[in-house]
């Protein structure tokens, strides 16, 4: 199935639990376009009320529960919109970040959004309420700035976050995070190059992170598993040949389905 009619390079996509349809954003972009998994048609673009964002998309996402799609932009909104057919395209939320949000994560309740922005920043948002109830600033959370992954645990205990910035001493990191405390469970700190994408497997054994260097992307493009209690290496996978995006688990965990800007879509067995 080919989906045709965006202007411009799609970088984000998402799909509803059921898979019937497909939330995808392209670069310059201020409405996401929902479509047909059917017939490839365009169900809706979703529409900001009021004034539209000042910013373009950075990250789109489908709630768990298939009910709610998401959007983040560059100028920092946050907008939530209804995914129930008699309320298609409603705006439900908009929350206005004071920056760049980079990556957003649902809950697996959906009753919460995550965002990481541009300065290493992560807040957990409850749309419906309109309510930050957990934040990581910058100076504590062990980021340097540009949070590009988040990735919520199964059971929603805990947050992996990553960034592609390194800090003072070298080290690009990925952070567990206690979602309830939100204290810092465990770092992995010295990352071969930046990260861009994270994951957990649907059983939550396992985590999954993706990297390349934007400004040397013939450098170490890798993806990686392992087994985030123990910190035991799973897997490691170099056949891109360029940064790679995003980085996904198949519902039965036994294959991770990678992106990257070498054009290629990449499925690798985990064992």
């Amino acid at each position: 199935m080919r989906f045709t009619g965006h202007a411009d390079r799609v970088h984000t996509v998402a799909i509803t639990p059921r898979g019937k349809a497909v939330l995808s954003a392209a670069f310059s972009e201020k409405q996401p376009t929902l479509w047909s998994v059917a017939d490839g048609s365009v169900i809706a673009h979703l529409a900001a009320e009021g004034d539209d964002p000042a910013g373009f998309i950075t990250r789109v996402a489908i709630s768990p529960d298939g009910l709610i799609a998401a959007a983040a932009f560059t100028d920092g909104s946050l907008i939530v919109w209804d995914l129930i057919p008699e309320q298609l395209g409603q705006m439900r939320q908009r929350l206005a970040h004071t920056r760049r949000i980079e990556t957003i994560a649902f809950s697996p309740d959906s009753q919460y959004l995550i965002l990481g922005d541009q300065r290493g920043e992560i807040l957990m948002w409850d749309w419906a309420a309109d309510a930050i109830v957990r934040h990581f600033p910058p100076e504590g959370n062990g980021h340097a700035g540009w949070v590009d992954g988040l990735a919520v645990s199964p059971d929603g205990r805990f947050l992996l976050s990553a960034s592609s910035q390194r800090t003072a001493d070298g080290e690009r990191r990925i952070i567990l995070w206690d979602m309830e405390t939100g204290a810092e469970v465990r770092r992995w700190a010295q990352q071969p190059a930046d990260v861009n994408s994270v994951a957990f497997s649907p059983d939550g054994r396992y985590a999954a992170a993706g990297s390349g260097n934007r400004e040397d992307p013939s450098g170490d493009n890798l993806v990686w598993v392992w087994d985030w209690q123990t910190s035991e290496e799973i897997a490691v996978f170099e056949d891109h040949a360029n940064v790679i995006t995003s980085i996904l688990f198949s519902p039965d965990g036994h294959t991770l389905l990678s992106t990257s800007w070498d054009g290629n879509l990449c499925f690798w067995a985990i064992h």
